[in-house]
């Protein structure tokens, strides 16, 4: 989820959220997962993982995040 940064006088209930990707289940054993989002503007960007579908088995994951600025013209 990406929650853009709040403008000046702007309230916690304002916030604009977006959903960068929809959560699914996902099987990355056979390939890895991999992805890109270009943010709109300043803000905070949420990763989250869900294990709820099989809360049984232990799962590990492991991720790359890499983050690279557009040079302004």
């Amino acid at each position: 989820m990406f929650v853009a940064a709040p403008r000046e006088n702007q309230s916690e209930n304002d916030l604009q959220i977006e959903t960068v990707e929809d959560m699914r289940v996902v099987n990355c054993v056979v390939e890895p997962i991999s992805g890109s989002f270009e943010v709109p503007c300043e803000g905070v960007i949420f990763f989250m993982w869900d294990n709820s579908y099989d809360w049984s088995s232990n799962k590990e994951i492991s991720y790359t995040i890499q983050v690279k600025q557009v040079k302004k013209t």
